[in-house]
């Protein structure tokens, strides 16, 4: 995709900006479980059609972005339910969660 935009525009990705969000129509694949991804500690993240508009998954990745892992328990990858990294809801109507105090300590 990268290079898709640098053919047309010239402009060599992130360029000027912080963050980049791409989408994507569909999974290349058999396996659409995900709504979204992101790179650690990077500029990009990649949104599944229709999941680039849902604020709460905006926030998750965008914390991916900046160097912050899921937050879990145990085990459980996606448990941590004070805090968007670890009890991501793919829609506003479900709640919106922000960065719990220990995430927010780890960016600033």
């Amino acid at each position: 995709a990268s290079d898709a935009v640098r053919a047309k525009t010239g402009r060599s990705l992130p360029g000027p900006w912080d963050h980049v969000m791409y989408v994507v129509e569909g999974c290349y694949d058999d396996n659409c479980s995900w709504a979204a991804y992101a790179g650690v500690n990077s500029w990009f993240s990649v949104y599944l059609n229709k999941h680039y508009d849902d604020v709460t998954v905006q926030v998750h990745e965008i914390g991916h972005n900046l160097n912050l892992a899921h937050s879990g328990e145990g085990t459980e990858t996606y448990k941590d339910y004070t805090c968007n990294m670890g009890a991501p809801y793919f829609n506003d109507e479900k709640g919106m969660l922000c960065y719990n105090a220990a995430k927010i300590y780890q960016i600033e």
